[in-house]
């Protein structure tokens, strides 16, 4: 096979100002099951609750969420009333910011012929904002923050819903009960444009649900003229009363305990519009994080392929906006079938595996297997690398509440990977996340792991005392370089400024900085290590939330590294590292160069030339390391006569990427970036 050698001619040390990154969302595609989501890096939601509502007077539906931070995500809809296509508009929508998780719906609750909005909380209060704008362009002012009945007692509950139960051209209330699943029932005494809510009772109609907390929505399902009722309970079902009586009277009849025939997850959140404009309701189900991961997704779509009178609803989506695994959930790219991209594995419970099916400089992954590893993974923290030298990915796996990490031989193929437990130790205290690298550049990976027994906390090295092919990992430190780590820091090695030497990342600083990535720079050599701290917030975009996995790579193939980040809510936030190329990393004093090492192709594609100049007698080292600081070759190394010498390298046995070439001498040691393509 023919290899490629391309050599980057950026410089690698930089003169520049900071790092630049930008957040995206949706620039790389995901694919699950033939279905593009919208915003694949969105990050996740620790819960969904979508109401879908025509806001501007397009006869199309819009999506206002909780945007996980004490707003409101805007999804406008772009496309038609057969076929949806919502794209975020705004994320903080209206400016509302009232620091607690929110439930959005809508109604005119004065019949002024807009829509309104209320937002319920976790309990209490439960907010109005009237709609002073118009149809089509709406505008909310708090109408009311604290909401209360006709006694003066404020209204609180789980997450109710506004209907005119009893069909007198007013909106009634109910809410959910804490604990006992009940629920409560407001009458309006007033009237359309005046509302009054009076308390009936504690325990409409009998009904209750297993669990503690339940999500209420009326939908008129077999169009009868009458409301019926649908449950949502924090255990993932949802329950179906059918309303047997005519207005104005209500009879409701359980007819299941779960009725789409499938758990969600947890915090089933059902909510009903005719999103294909076939006279029909469809279902949206949100839903929240479960502990156990045992069904992904940020919120489901199902399709009522019946009729109005009888509705059938299949299921088309597990994930509708964007990839989310329910759960914390860690990234990590490997090319693991050889094709010169990289690939997307991500750990949770499971380790999922995302193929590349884009290329080097325009990525587009594809969901293979939600389940390809595990079930066993639940608080643990990863990462890869070759610990047999046989050119596959092997795994680390820190087992946070075990104390055990698990080294996992790579044992699958190109077309499916998989991984089999070889051996493990017992460090015996909590674990945080490992990082492998080659620090001592003896040809073997090290590790860095994070550690706590949650009143001290540790960052010990593993030094590699094996051979490439059979490991050894010795506990050298249990304070590496002196680099406090607390119980929420995530370590990364990576030679981040190219050159030459592995610089160390931390991302979510526990407690006291969750939200920034830390960049120690290593000033040292690749044989003797030096972090010194250079940023406190890498990304330069404040908080962020990258408490959990963070990874780094060039994953546009334009030498330089991207960061993903793995989020407590179950999936990926994206930063793109758009940093000018001529300013690649932080400043440092210009002088003249002494050494330099320059390349060329020879007549052989396979090989690469590399020439450079002594001032004088000494001994050099030339070598090869890759990413993780990994020497992968030696190709020259003793005393060498002042003047210019040139070798040859051969690359045919290695993989697609990017490599440093290093010169070094007693004085000074410089580096050259080359990338390997096949």
């Amino acid at each position: 096979m023919k290899y490629t050698i391309i050599f980057l001619l950026l410089p690698l040390v930089a003169f520049a100002q900071e790092f630049e990154f930008q957040q995206e969302l949706d620039t790389i595609p995901i694919e699950i099951d033939g279905y593009q989501l919208p915003y694949p890096w969105l990050g996740g939601f620790a819960l969904t609750n979508p109401a879908l509502v025509d806001i501007d007077a397009d006869g199309l539906y819009e999506m206002v969420m909780s945007n996980n931070k004490g707003g409101l995500y805007y999804l406008e809809n772009d496309g038609t009333p057969q076929v949806p296509d919502f794209y975020i508009e705004e994320e903080e929508w209206q400016g509302i910011d009232l620091n607690m998780g929110l439930f959005p719906f809508f109604c005119d609750i004065d019949a002024d012929s807009d829509l309104d909005l209320i937002l319920e909380t976790v309990s209490l209060p439960i907010y109005i904002y009237e709609n002073v704008g118009t149809i089509y362009d709406p505008v909310f002012e708090l109408l009311e923050d604290m909401v209360e009945d006709t006694s003066g007692t404020p209204i609180e509950g789980t997450f109710g819903d506004l209907v005119d139960i009893d069909g007198d051209g007013d909106y009634d209330f109910f809410t959910g009960n804490w604990y006992s699943c009940t629920i409560s029932f407001y009458e309006n005494v007033g009237d359309s444009s005046s509302y009054a809510f009076a308390l009936v009772t504690t325990n409409f109609q009998g009904i209750s649900t297993n669990g503690y907390k339940n999500y209420l929505e009326f939908c008129d399902i077999d169009a009868d003229g009458d409301w019926d009722l649908y449950i949502g309970t924090d255990e993932g079902y949802i329950y179906y009363f059918r309303n047997d009586s005519v207005l104005p009277d209500y009879t409701f009849t359980c007819l299941s305990t779960n009725y789409l025939g499938e758990d969600v997850g947890d915090d089933a959140n059902p909510e009903f519009c005719d999103i294909d404009a076939d006279g029909d309701f469809d279902l949206f189900v949100g839903k929240g994080n479960e502990y156990d991961h045992n069904d992904n997704g940020d919120m489901q779509f199902w399709r009522n392929e019946g009729t109005m009178e009888v509705s059938n609803f299949v299921q088309e989506n597990q994930m509708y906006l964007t990839f989310d695994i329910a759960g914390a959930d860690e990234p990590d790219f490997v090319d693991y079938n050889y094709d010169s991209d990289m690939d997307l594995y991500v750990l949770y419970k499971y380790i999922a595996l995302l193929s590349n099916v884009g290329n080097a400089e325009d990525p587009s992954f594809q969901v293979v297997d939600l389940e390809m590893v595990g079930s066993g993974f639940l608080a643990s923290s990863n990462d890869y690398g070759d610990l047999n030298d046989d050119g596959d990915e092997d795994m680390v796996v820190a087992g946070g509440w075990s104390g055990i990490v698990g080294f996992w031989e790579c044992d699958g193929d190109t077309s499916l990977p998989g991984f089999t437990e070889q051996t493990s130790i017992d460090v015996g205290c909590l674990l945080g996340s490992p990082a492998l690298g080659d620090l001592d550049a003896d040809g073997d990976l090290d590790m860095i792991l994070s550690a706590t027994n949650w009143s001290s906390f540790w960052n010990f090295y593993y030094e590699n005392q094996g051979t490439p092919e059979h490991f050894n990992y010795v506990l050298i430190d249990s304070n590496f370089q002196g680099i406090y780590i607390d119980e929420g820091a995530v370590p990364s090695l990576v030679d981040f400024d190219f050159d030459g030497d592995l610089d160390l990342m931390l991302g979510g600083i526990g407690y006291s900085a969750v939200n920034y990535i830390w960049y120690y720079e290593n000033q040292g050599t690749p044989e003797v290590p030096d972090m010194v701290l250079v940023s406190q917030d890498l990304l330069g975009l404040g908080e962020i939330n990258t408490g959990y996995g963070v990874e780094f790579v060039d994953i546009d193939n334009d030498m330089d590294f991207d960061v993903f980040a793995g989020t407590e809510a179950g999936g990926i936030k994206f930063y793109r590292n758009i940093t000018e190329h001529a300013e690649v990393g932080p400043k440092r004093p210009i002088g003249p160069p002494k050494y330099s090492i320059d390349s060329d192709l020879t007549h052989n594609p396979q090989q690469s030339l590399f020439t450079f100049t002594l001032p004088s007698p000494q001994n050099v080292t030339l070598a090869v390391y890759n990413l993780l600081g990994r020497k992968i070759t030696t190709i020259v190394s003793g005393s060498q006569p002042a003047g210019t010498h040139s070798f040859l390298w051969n690359p045919s046995s290695q993989a697609s990427g990017v490599y440093i070439i290093r010169l070094e001498t007693a004085q000074e040691a410089v580096a050259k970036r080359v990338m390997v393509v096949r």
